[in-house]
């Protein structure tokens, strides 16, 4: 699952044409800790999820789909 859900992530990121640092200030989390969740080394919490996908403009079930 992480590295389904680290690759959803960074693809997403980058369809949105969002860099590391975009992304994580639109979330409200560091970049650091958004690069080790790309990178698959650390899960997300919960809120961490849900403030990934409100910064992509998508749901965070749609970040865990295999087919995403």
């Amino acid at each position: 699952m992480a590295s389904t859900l680290a690759a959803n992530i960074k693809t997403s990121r980058e369809s949105a044409k969002l860099t590391q640092a975009q992304l994580a200030e639109k979330s409200g989390i560091s970049q650091s800790m958004l690069n080790q969740i790309e990178k698959g080394k650390r899960l997300p919490s919960l809120t961490a999820l849900d403030a990934i996908a409100g910064g992509l403009g998508t749901k965070a079930g749609y970040l865990l789909l295999d087919e995403a």
